[in-house]
């Protein structure tokens, strides 16, 4: 409860147009109790923190413009940011936009995945709404291991396309196959 009311505090602080709700929950896994921290920004947007029992970060939304276009951090037990990415807007849908990066538990960069989205045909609506999407993984030296790329739409599964390559540990290619035209 101290921890709570210390968090309360700085943000009351640090936002003096703010206005702040706080709960916990409890849940029976092993983090048994999260608390959760929301903050009320001045163009009237939410921002969530969540928190594992240890009082480490367990996530935080950051609104931008409306309910679906947002920033999003996730972490691990231990504090270390886990994936960062941006939740936007195309065509009216909510749909991940930019680069999304995800890291392992020490914090090294694990991947990297960057969005492309567009429209076969204009008139099509965000449910016609084509992705490319672009992925780098990356050995824990910080090399890239490998570069894939998939296409998927709003309501499909995603499937390869492009030309995907694999390295070893010196950036030497090891591997390459193409799976065709992405767009």
């Amino acid at each position: 409860m101290v921890r709570i009311k210390t968090i309360f505090f700085i943000l009351l602080i640090t936002s003096c147009t703010s206005q702040i709700e706080t709960t916990q929950i409890v849940s029976e896994n092993s983090y048994d109790i999260t608390d959760r921290v929301s903050v009320i920004n001045q163009d009237s947007l939410k921002n969530e923190i969540t928190y594992y029992a240890n009082g480490n970060k367990k996530s935080e939304i950051n609104y931008l413009e409306d309910e679906r276009h947002f920033i999003y951090k996730d972490y691990y037990p231990n504090g270390q940011l886990k994936k960062q990415g941006e939740q936007g807007v195309f065509e009216s849908c909510g749909m991940l936009v930019n680069d999304e990066l995800l890291y392992d538990s020490t914090g090294y960069l694990i991947e990297k995945k960057s969005y492309f989205h567009y429209l076969e045909d204009e008139n099509d609506g965000c449910h016609g709404t084509q992705t490319i999407i672009s992925d780098t993984i990356y050995y824990p030296s910080g090399r890239i291991l490998a570069t894939q790329k998939y296409k998927t739409c709003y309501d499909c599964e995603e499937y390869p396309c492009g030309v995907w390559i694999e390295y070893d540990i010196n950036g030497v290619e090891v591997k390459k196959v193409d799976y065709g035209e992405c767009e």
